[in-house]
């Protein structure tokens, strides 16, 4: 084994992810984007991507010309068909067949003699790692941005019918049962807050890597327009998305509609063929936009109508990057030191939401000193430089730990 200063050292590193980093914006793809760029400024990054065929030429040619050569490694259908195969999946911990797709045995097979010649492996999800059909990583950190057992938990709760809460309670209990065998598989784990850290059992091998937005190179100018706009920024792939601006069209727009009569809701992102305008009054559909500030720059406030999660929303540091009031649930919101009345509205209540955007709308100077409180958090936790210094800490604690404990290979 080599003892290198780890102040000083470039070290060479397997990024394993099932996100195109070029693909349209959305939380995960920021994530992977920015870690990508960050971890290429404190070694050398060997990309693994594992797509569901066809792979996309264009967003992969964006990737290489950015990063370098990508090794990629398409995803199969893996369907349990016996009952022993169930079984281990509803009782088996270490089963890693949970997604029903996998790599085939000649990538897995490359993809391990790739981390044998490499200082870490980094992998993106709990279900791309099981997607790759190993247990345990060597050198590896996990990074775990949406934690799943939290996501079933939370849907359960916003399902009508008992049998759908059921389902989503015991895939809830599945999955913590996995997560709570993690550290037996990686040797460290980050996620992307600290009752996130505090969920998985806090301790030395978990530490907090938060989300993040671009810093623009100066505060932006905020003009509300009028009429008034309520804006949404989700891809409707999404089912928490999907649901979330569901529940606000059907039960708080009509609440905010009858005090503010003229307001427009205005929706950002990828429709993927929902069509929402006609769900409610004076709704606006936009679609995907490569760029949103300007749009974003013209609202009164941002909804994060979110009640299915677990992890943080990216949408809520790109509002306050765009110096953008911001109401949201509670789950919306999660992971965000804010307070309720200071840098953020939060509101679960149908009533409690609709008066939140309400009072934005009828008091811009209310809105604008919210803002400005969140724009300032927003520069000292929530920018990419902000959240690089976090990830060089990670992995300074990482390395130290291992070269300590004697873990680690030759590289």
């Amino acid at each position: 084994m080599n003892t290198r200063n780890t102040t000083d050292v470039r070290w060479s590193i397997v990024f394993v992810t099932s996100v195109y980093p070029h693909a349209q914006a959305y939380g995960a793809q920021q994530r992977v984007l920015n870690m990508l760029r960050a971890l290429r400024q404190l070694g050398d990054v060997s990309i693994v991507l594992l797509v569901d065929p066809p792979v996309d030429a264009e967003r992969l040619r964006k990737t290489r010309d950015e990063f370098g050569e990508v090794t990629v490694f398409e995803v199969r259908e893996t369907p349990l068909t016996t009952l022993g195969q169930r079984l281990r999946f509803e009782f088996d911990p270490r089963q890693t067949n949970t997604s029903f797709y996998g790599i085939g045995e000649t990538d897995r097979d490359r993809l391990v003699g790739m981390l044998a010649t490499h200082d870490l492996a980094w992998i993106h999800t709990l279900r791309t790692a099981n997607e790759c059909g190993i247990h345990k990583w060597p050198r590896s950190v996990l990074d775990l941005d949406d934690i799943p057992s939290q996501l079933n938990a939370t849907n359960s709760r916003v399902q009508s019918g008992i049998l759908r809460r059921l389902k989503a309670q015991r895939m809830a209990l599945i999955w913590r049962r996995r997560e709570q065998r993690v550290f037996e598989r990686f040797d460290m784990v980050t996620v992307c807050s600290e009752p996130d850290r505090r969920y998985l059992g806090g301790g030395q091998r978990v530490t907090v890597v938060p989300n993040g937005f671009e810093e623009p190179p100066s505060r932006p100018a905020r003009v509300p327009a009028q009429p008034p706009r309520v804006g949404f920024v989700g891809a409707l792939w999404g089912r928490p998305n999907r649901e979330g601006i569901g529940w606000f069209i059907k039960d708080v727009w009509p609440l905010v509609k009858s005090k503010s009569p003229h307001a427009r809701l205005r929706l950002v992102g990828e429709d993927a063929g929902f069509n929402l305008s006609d769900d409610g009054p004076d709704i606006d559909q936009l679609g995907y936009l490569v760029d949103p500030n300007d749009e974003i720059g013209t609202w009164s406030a941002m909804v994060v109508p979110i009640r299915i999660g677990g992890g943080t929303r990216v949408k809520i540091a790109q509002a306050f990057s765009r110096n953008c009031p911001v109401v949201s649930t509670t789950i919306g919101a999660y992971g965000y030191s804010m307070k309720d009345g200071e840098e953020i509205a939060i509101a679960d209540d149908i009533q409690a939401f609709a008066q939140a955007c309400v009072r934005f709308i009828d008091d811009p100077a209310f809105g604008s000193a919210v803002a400005e409180k969140a724009w300032a958090k927003f520069q000292s936790s929530w920018t990419w430089r902000a959240v690089g210094d976090s990830l060089t800490q990670a992995l300074v604690h990482f390395f130290t730990e291992t070269e300590r404990s004697g873990a680690r290979g030759t590289g």
